[in-house]
C-alpha cells in the first residue's frame, strides 16, 4: 500500500513539474481557504506580504539562495491568496446599501439607476438588475453606485388595467416602491439566497407595486460593446427562439444556447435534477467548442490565414462569454479555449493540467470569492474527474473494447466512451451535487447516455437556427421545426427518467468529513492497479466508512 502511494505521488510530482500554473493556483487556493483563520490580522498580512516580496526580490539575484528563494515564493503566493481574499470578502462591508434600513410599512423609496441586463418578464411581473445611482426617502437623498434587483408588479388594487412597460438594457429609470433585505437560509440545508446575492455584490431587493410608478429618464447609457453588440445579439437570439418555438422546448433551447434559464419552469428544473442532467442547461465547454468549430469553418471557407483565424476565433470566444452573462463554467472554458488556440500560434505543447491551472488562476486572481461559487466548483470538479478518472477507465476497460475482434466496434466504443465519461464526471461531482440539491440520482447514467448526445445535436442545430435567422427567417423556421421534435423527445425522456420509481433518493447531512472520506475511498479504489490491490483497498475503504 505504501509503495502504491509512493508511485501515485511520483506521478503527481511529474504532473506538478510540468504544470507551474497548477502548482501556483493550488498554493494560492490554500491561502484563500486559510483566510478565515487569519481574517482578524489584516495589518499582519499586509506587512508580511510586503516583507516577503522584498526578500524574494533581493534573493532572486543570488544563485546560492535559490532553494530558500523558491520556498519564499511559495509562501508569497500563499500570502497573496490571504491578501486578495481579505480585499474581496471585505468589499461587501463597504457597501452603503447593506446597512441602509428597509422601507417602513407606510412609507416608500424612490430609486434611479441604469438597467444593466435584459429584463425578465414572467407571470409574477418584470425583474430588473439595476445599477442604482440614487435612493430617496421623504427625508433625504443618498447617491451611490451599487446593484439592486428590482421586481415590478401589477397593482392589483388599480381599477384600470396596467400595461407592462417596455424597458431595455441601458435605460435609466426611476422606480417608486419598497426596499428590503434579501431572505437568507430559512431552514438548515436550504439555498442561501442572501449569500448568493452578496457574492455578486447585491445587498438589497426593490419591489414596485404598479407599472405606473416606472419612469424612463434616458436611454442607451451602457458601454458601446454591450449597448450595440452584446445585448442586441442576445435579444435577437432570444426572440428567434421565442418566435419559432414555444413552451418548455423554447426555454430548454435558451438554456442550451444562451444560458438563459429564467423561463424554465420549476417542474422542469426538478425533473432535470431528479434525472441527474441539470448540467445540460448550464453553458460550458461544449458551447465553446461549437463556437470554435463554426468560426473556423466559416473562416476556412473565406480562406483567412491560420494565425488571423486564431485571433478572430479568440475574439468570438470573448464575445460569446459576454453574450451568455459570463458564468464561472463558461469563463473557465473560454480561458482554456483561448489558451489552447494561442498555443498553436506560439507552437507550444498542449498540457491539460497547466491550461486548467491558467484558467483557475485568471478567475481567482480577479475574484477569490469565485472559489465558493457553485458553478465554479462543479465545473472544475467535473473537468478534473473526466480527465483523471476517465483515463483510469480507459486503461482498465476501454482498450479491450477497441480490439478488432469486437463486433460493432465503432458503436460499442462510442457508447462506452460516452458512458464512462458520464460515470467519471458523476463520480467526481457526486458529493457536491448531493450537497447542493439534497438528492442522489440513480437513473443519471442512463439519462446522460441518451440525453447528452441529443442535447449536443440540439445545441448545434440551435446555433445554426439563430445564425440562419440573420439571413432567412424561412430557412431558420425549417431548422427550428426539426429541432422542436428533437427537444420534445429529450424533455419527455428526461421527465420519464425523473418519474421512475427509485430514480433518486433524498440525502441529508452531507458533511465535510463525509465528502473527504468519499474522495479518499475513490482514490483508493480508482487507482488500484491490480485485482489484489483493489480488494486490499476495498477493505481499507470499509474501515474508513
Amino acid at each position: 500500500f505504501e509503495l502504491t502511494i509512493l508511485e501515485e505521488l511520483n506521478i503527481y510530482m511529474n504532473i506538478m513539474s510540468k504544470s507551474p500554473a497548477l502548482k501556483f493556483i493550488l498554493i494560492y487556493i490554500s491561502g484563500i481557504l486559510c483566510f478565515d483563520l487569519f481574517s482578524q490580522f489584516t495589518i499582519f498580512i499586509r506587512i508580511t506580504f510586503i516583507t516577503f516580496l522584498l526578500i524574494v526580490i533581493f534573493l532572486r539575484f543570488k544563485d546560492k539562495f535559490e532553494p530558500i528563494c523558491r520556498a519564499l515564493i511559495f509562501l508569497l503566493i500563499f500570502i497573496m491568496g490571504l491578501f486578495n481574499s481579505q480585499f474581496d470578502f471585505n468589499r461587501s462591508n463597504q457597501s452603503v446599501l447593506k446597512n441602509y434600513p428597509d422601507t417602513q410599512k407606510n412609507s416608500y423609496n424612490v430609486i434611479t439607476g441604469i438597467v444593466t441586463e435584459i429584463p425578465v418578464v414572467n407571470k409574477s411581473g418584470v425583474k430588473l438588475v439595476i445599477e442604482c445611482k440614487s435612493i430617496s426617502s421623504r427625508r433625504d437623498t443618498l447617491h451611490l453606485n451599487e446593484k439592486v434587483i428590482a421586481t415590478l408588479r401589477e397593482n392589483i388594487y388599480s381599477k384600470s388595467s396596467e400595461q407592462i412597460p417596455v424597458i431595455n438594457p441601458g435605460d435609466e429609470i426611476s422606480l417608486k416602491g419598497k426596499l428590503s433585505t434579501s431572505p437568507g437560509r430559512r431552514n438548515p440545508g436550504d439555498f442561501d439566497y442572501k449569500k448568493y446575492l452578496e457574492s455578486r455584490d447585491i445587498h438589497k431587493l426593490f419591489y414596485s407595486n404598479g407599472y405606473k410608478d416606472v419612469k424612463i429618464i434616458s436611454q442607451k447609457n451602457l458601454s458601446f460593446i454591450y449597448q450595440y453588440i452584446i445585448f442586441p445579439a442576445k435579444i435577437f437570439a432570444l426572440n428567434n427562439i421565442d418566435t419559432l418555438l414555444s413552451g418548455d422546448n423554447a426555454s430548454y433551447l435558451k438554456g442550451l444556447v444562451t444560458g438563459e434559464r429564467s423561463d424554465i419552469s420549476d417542474e422542469t428544473k426538478e425533473a432535470f435534477i431528479n434525472a441527474g442532467v441539470m448540467h445540460l442547461i448550464a453553458v460550458s465547454g461544449l458551447n465553446v467548442a461549437y463556437v470554435i468549430i463554426f468560426v473556423n469553418i466559416l473562416l476556412s471557407l473565406l480562406r483567412v490565414p491560420f494565425k488571423y483565424r486564431i485571433y478572430i476565433t479568440c475574439l468570438f470566444l470573448i464575445f460569446y462569454c459576454m453574450f451568455t452573462g459570463s458564468p464561472a463554467s463558461i469563463l473557465r472554458a473560454t480561458i482554456m479555449g483561448i489558451t489552447v488556440l494561442m498555443s498553436f500560434v506560439f507552437e507550444r505543447k498542449i498540457y491539460f493540467y497547466n491550461f486548467i491551472g491558467v484558467s483557475a488562476m485568471c478567475l481567482l486572481i480577479f475574484d477569490t470569492r469565485l472559489l465558493f461559487d457553485t458553478g465554479f466548483i462543479l465545473s472544475y470538479a467535473a473537468t478534473f474527474s473526466m480527465v483523471i478518472i476517465y483515463n483510469r477507465f480507459e486503461k482498465s476497460f476501454l482498450h479491450n473494447l477497441k480490439s478488432p475482434k469486437t463486433k460493432f466496434k465503432k458503436i460499442v466504443s462510442w457508447i462506452s466512451v460516452l458512458f464512462f465519461t458520464s460515470l467519471a464526471a458523476q463520480i467526481g461531482t457526486l458529493p457536491l451535487t448531493s450537497l447542493y440539491f439534497g438528492k442522489i440520482s440513480f437513473i443519471s447514467l442512463l439519462a446522460n447516455v441518451v440525453a447528452v448526445p441529443l442535447a449536443n445535436i440540439s445545441l448545434a442545430i440551435g446555433f445554426l437556427q439563430i445564425l440562419t435567422g440573420i439571413i432567412s427567417f424561412h430557412l431558420s423556421s425549417i431548422i427550428a421545426e426539426a429541432n422542436n421534435i428533437l427537444l420534445s423527445i429529450q424533455l419527455e425522456f428526461i421527465k420519464f427518467c425523473a418519474c421512475m420509481k427509485f430514480s433518486f433518493i433524498y440525502i441529508k447531512n452531507f458533511t465535510l468529513s463525509i465528502i473527504i472520506s468519499y474522495y479518499i475511498i475513490c482514490i483508493l479504489l480508482m487507482f488500484a492497479k491490480t485485482l489484489h490491490m483493489f480488494f486490499r483497498n476495498l477493505v481499507i475503504s470499509f474501515l474508513i466508512i
